[in-house]
């Protein structure tokens, strides 16, 4: 699948494609990654695919003096994210994830949250490409907040990142209506040397 091709597709057809503003299934799991996030009173936060910005929204309306950066591949949802963050200290880079984690640089971030995205790659490519880069973007002693749907076709990831990572918690999120029809969860991971 050309995942570019889909999203891009999905954001220049409407505004908020998932429904993440109405969906108060999409509100349950962005309150469970807000509080995995704000575990240890982090300064900085990376969101890798951050979409039009609904989580980060969120996010900051509990705690609007953390410094966020978006990594967006899709610019049209970049720019929309741009203008929901616009009165709090964010940054949104229009880029692949993959690129971000292999080229970026600076300061470490004390939390990065991977939000509905990496189902997306392959799992070589998670093992391969994220991980190491996670591992270089995601300061020790900080977090990494991972959530993904359909919990038994996706289960790999929790695999993937636990061969890694210590996972600490996690929460499960069983839809209570359709769609969609399929359970969520929400996993955080710490960052280890």
């Amino acid at each position: 699948m050309d995942y570019q091709d889909f999203f891009t597709k999905k954001y220049q057809a409407t505004e908020d494609p998932w429904d993440f503003e109405t969906s108060l299934y999409e509100r349950v799991r962005h309150a469970s990654m807000t509080e995995f996030a704000l575990i240890n009173e982090p300064k900085q936060i990376l969101d890798l695919g951050c979409g039009e910005g609904h989580f980060l929204s969120h996010l900051l309306s509990k705690a609007p003096k953390i410094a966020v950066t978006g990594v967006e591949l899709i610019p049209k949802a970049a720019e929309r994210c741009r203008l929901r963050l616009a009165d709090y200290s964010a940054q949104v880079i229009v880029m692949d994830l993959l690129d971000y984690l292999a080229t970026a640089s600076g300061e470490p971030f004390d939390v990065c949250v991977c939000g509905d995205v990496l189902y997306y790659l392959s799992p070589e490519t998670v093992r391969q490409q994220v991980l190491p880069g996670l591992a270089t973007r995601v300061r020790l002693g900080g977090n990494i907040v991972v959530s993904y749907a359909d919990v038994n076709n996706h289960e790999w990831l929790t695999n993937i990142f636990a061969a890694r990572f210590p996972l600490d918690k996690q929460v499960y999120i069983k839809p209570m209506q359709e769609p969609p029809p399929w359970p969520w969860v929400v996993q955080l991971f710490r960052m280890e040397g």
